[in-house]
């Protein structure tokens, strides 16, 4: 029985996914008893590379926040329920949709081998709306990777800093190219029927 991309990189994905988690429990847990309890501001190494490793999810959240803050004002009583949800359903929640980016990214590395093309709709419209959510997506992994090259505070920066750099920025390349070229493909399709 062979094991196929799309089953095996969401669950190896998912699993990295709780690793991270559990180092960034215990970093932070290290960093509050080194500064004798106190609250430590910022994120742990485990967490940062935890959203670099799932950048379109950050965009996504990013997305959802900034929608409901002009639609509604902050704080939205449909966001009210995040605050009687548990933490560990919270991450659990993250985790699956972890698992779901991850199956869509293996159905596009096996389409992109069989068809050359990206996985995405058939139909045009909704097509051209997910190229460009995801074009979106890959400049909002590029902003993120220029913002932390930009506080950069020493020449020797810690090494997840650089990871989580080069991740976004590999977001941003592949998201970029393969949907603005699936963009074009469709737009020259689309002007050619008509």
């Amino acid at each position: 029985m062979r094991i196929r991309l799309r089953h095996a990189l969401p669950v190896a994905q998912m699993l990295v996914a709780i690793g991270l988690y559990r180092w960034s429990d215990l970093w932070l847990q290290a960093a509050q008893r080194k500064a004798r309890h106190e609250p430590y501001m910022g994120s742990s190494p485990g967490y940062d590379l935890l959203y670099a490793l799932n950048a379109p999810l950050l965009f996504v959240q990013f997305l959802r926040y900034s929608l409901e803050s002009l639609w509604h004002g902050y704080p939205h009583p449909s966001t009210l329920w995040m605050l009687w949800v548990p933490e560990l359903m919270t991450r659990a929640i993250f985790i699956l949709t972890i698992g779901v980016l991850w199956y869509w990214v293996a159905r596009n590395i096996e389409s992109l081998r069989q068809t050359c093309a990206v996985f995405t709709f058939s139909v045009t419209a909704l097509r051209v709306f997910s190229d460009l959510l995801l074009i979106l997506a890959g400049l909002f992994s590029a902003l993120y990777a220029l913002r932390e090259l930009v506080n950069l505070r020493t020449l020797w920066w810690s090494g997840w800093n650089w990871i989580c750099c080069l991740l976004y920025f590999a977001w941003f390349v592949s998201l970029t190219y393969l949907f603005t070229r699936d963009f074009i493909h469709c737009i020259r399709r689309r002007g050619t029927t008509e």
